[in-house]
């Protein structure tokens, strides 16, 4: 299983912050996709704990649901919810008409993470500053600090509405 703050320490280390220069595109780009990752991992980690608990990380059922979410899914289930108020399908997941500050502030990172993922993965033009990639590792970490703060309850729905989402 990857570990959320050893993907945050790795994408840090990929800029070059105790190396002298710049680092390349690649590093940088590599740090914005690994702390996608981080981001990533912090939600499956915290969702597999919460229906296995801790203690059964080694269990069959953990992995199962580990591997349950869709990329694609939580991005439109995070859009979902960053909003002021909730459409009928997210307010049925979340069961409420809006969701709190913490899992909007998660939410909106996931999505912006995630498309600077896919540009730092694919885009074979463009390039991006040491201090932007900088600044999106640390919303990755700001996101996962958020995500875990928030109301128990309220990250479990989330986090349920992100694996399987809802029918209306």
């Amino acid at each position: 299983m990857a570990d959320p703050q050893g993907l945050f320490s790795t994408a840090r280390l990929l800029l070059g912050q105790s190396n002298k220069g710049a680092p390349n595109q690649a590093r940088l780009r590599r740090g914005v996709s690994t702390a996608y990752y981080g981001l990533f991992h912090s939600a499956l980690r915290s969702a597999s704990d919460a229906l296995v608990g801790f203690n059964g990380r080694n269990h069959p059922r953990y992995e199962t649901i580990y591997r349950s979410f869709q990329h694609r899914l939580m991005k439109d289930n995070c859009l979902a919810v960053d909003k002021p108020a909730l459409g009928a399908r997210a307010a049925k997941a979340m069961g409420a008409n809006r969701v709190s500050q913490e899992i909007r502030d998660f939410a909106s990172a996931f999505v912006a993470l995630q498309e600077r993922r896919h540009w730092a993965d694919y885009s074979p033009s463009g390039k991006i500053t040491r201090s932007e990639a900088l600044d999106l590792i640390d919303q990755a970490e700001f996101a996962a600090a958020q995500l875990k703060a928030a109301d128990r309850n309220e990250r479990q729905n989330f986090l349920a509405f992100l694996m399987l989402g809802v029918r209306e």
